[in-house]
């Protein structure tokens, strides 16, 4: 059992410093006053995402978060890719996560996403209680907010298959009775969020 759990916790530290280490990109810096960096840099992925900037790739490092900064625009071979620093609403002033969302489109709804990455481990019975067996997992976590501007956010749900995926749907798009009809039916799942929110800001009142 031992053996496991240190094995677990190793893999937890191998991931986290495996995300850490990537090369820096050319990027914007959009801060809270209005001013704006052009450079290179990358944002960290330990919570609470600072980014590291350098003006040049020669230049010294400089670290900047959410107090300071509105949004990030990294240029990659993807293309734009915009991210935010926002915060759940529903979360209690003790224990508020504020990370960069990665914005997936804007619109009447605005629609956010983070990558939750996990690790499991679960022991080998009855062969050896010496071994484990290992799980990665991975999928997004999208949040949504109808003020661009804001700073909050509102969960709204995960990538994976779900029945309350219905309920939420509900709750969020009663406004919208057609789209609602197709999620009912099944032409949208918990699979399809962008698409499903890209409906709704074109199709919906």
């Amino acid at each position: 059992m031992k053996k496991a759990i240190l094995l677990f916790i190793f893999l937890i530290f191998f991931t986290t410093l495996s995300a850490q280490i990537k090369p820096l990109e050319k990027v914007s810096i959009l801060f809270r006053d209005g001013t704006v960096l052009n450079g290179y840099g990358k944002f960290r992925a330990m919570l609470p995402n600072k980014i590291v900037y350098k003006e040049t790739k020669n230049s010294r490092r400089e670290v900047y978060d959410y107090r300071t900064v509105k949004r990030l625009i990294i240029y990659s071979d993807m293309g734009e890719q915009f991210y935010e620093y926002k915060m759940p609403r529903s979360l209690s002033s003790t224990n508020v996560i504020i990370r960069l969302y990665e914005v997936v489109q804007w619109g009447k709804i605005n629609l956010y996403q983070y990558l939750e990455k996990s690790v499991s481990s679960t022991p080998i019975y009855p062969f050896d209680a010496g071994y484990s067996e290992t799980k990665y997992d991975e999928y997004f976590v999208y949040f949504i907010s109808e003020d661009r501007d804001s700073d909050f956010v509102k969960f709204f749900s995960y990538r994976i298959p779900s029945r309350r995926f219905k309920k939420v749907a509900k709750q969020y798009f009663s406004s919208c009775p057609e789209l609602l009809k197709k999620i009912n039916k099944g032409d949208f799942d918990q699979l399809e969020i962008p698409d499903v929110i890209a409906y709704y800001n074109k199709k919906c009142d």
